[in-house]
């Protein structure tokens, strides 16, 4: 069964509902990252401030994070979908320079993630594995 060939307009919306879904997705980890950050900091100032009055705090800090994230996904998929077809339209296939921005953005964020939550910069914990030396 032949494959029909896509119209240029079909190949568009498709490379732009895949932008769509990496930003929504890259959006989400770094709220999370930034939430969870927040959480520490406020979780170690329960011993100046009430946790009564910190848990309100940190609900508020939530809101006021995740309602401007909505608006920030209409906003940087316009700017990623120009920066990528006018970046790329001479390197690479739009397809493919999408897909390795996300990765590359994904990498980083799986090291701010890894940083956060376990106090370890992870290039150089690869560093100390690769070269069995001792993390400082």
């Amino acid at each position: 069964m032949p494959t029909e060939e896509l119209t240029p307009q079909q190949k568009a919306a498709r490379t732009k509902a895949r932008i769509r879904m990496f930003i929504i997705i890259l959006t989400v980890l770094v709220v999370d990252l930034v939430a969870a950050s927040i959480n520490a900091f406020i979780t170690s100032l329960s011993r100046f401030i009430s946790p009564y009055l910190l848990t309100a705090i940190g609900m508020i800090i939530v809101v006021i994070l995740f309602y401007p994230a909505l608006e920030f996904l209409n906003r940087m998929t316009n700017w990623v979908l120009e920066a990528t077809i006018g970046f790329t339209s001479n390197i690479v296939d739009r397809k493919r320079a999408v897909n390795l921005i996300f990765v590359f953005f994904l990498v980083l964020l799986y090291i701010a993630f890894f940083a956060v939550w376990f106090q370890k910069f992870l290039p150089t914990e690869l560093w100390s594995v690769l070269f069995k030396a001792k993390p400082k």
